[in-house]
């Protein structure tokens, strides 16, 4: 996708046309409120996942731990960095 940025890139990795995109998404900020709620919910999803591995309660903590901080930045800066360097509109 390099090269292509908002609106151009949505409807190239999602397979529209540009206009139809609009249906599903009004805004940046509308796209960008459902990535973070899909993100959220794989979050917490792989989140629960891991601790259910644990065997007792300091072991899901440390299960919760040990997903950590990296990662949850990772992901976060992954997806939304190419957002936060658009312009809105």
């Amino acid at each position: 996708m390099r090269g292509r940025s908002g609106w151009a890139a949505v409807a190239a990795r999602t397979g529209l046309a540009r206009p139809s995109t609009y249906q599903y998404f009004r805004s940046r900020t509308d796209l960008l409120d459902a990535v973070i709620v899909d993100l959220l919910l794989r979050w917490s999803t792989y989140v629960t996942q891991r601790m259910r591995r644990a065997s007792t309660p300091g072991d899901r903590v440390l299960a919760y731990v040990a997903v950590g901080e990296a990662r949850a930045r990772s992901l976060a800066r992954g997806l939304l960095e190419p957002y936060l360097r658009q312009p809105t509109g």
